[in-house]
């Protein structure tokens, strides 16, 4: 593989390392201060309006087709 791309993927998995560690230590501190329960209802109901609000502004397009 070509330099340039090994480094993009390091970078990315640096990235990914970031977000997975960071959602553990944030989802870690919020069931010290709730209940499970909320947490969970609190992380689907974010996830729930990010999406919406993508595919609202046709950033994510969808498509959604009967098959017979």
């Amino acid at each position: 593989m070509r330099k340039e791309s090994m480094f993009f993927v390091y970078i990315l998995a640096v990235v990914n390392a970031s977000i997975v560690g960071l959602s553990f230590l944030f989802t870690k501190t919020a069931i010290l201060l709730s209940s499970p329960l909320d947490t969970l209802a609190f992380r689907f109901t974010i996830s729930f309006a990010t999406l919406t609000i993508l595919i609202v502004f046709k950033i994510i397009k969808i498509n959604i087709t009967k098959k017979t």
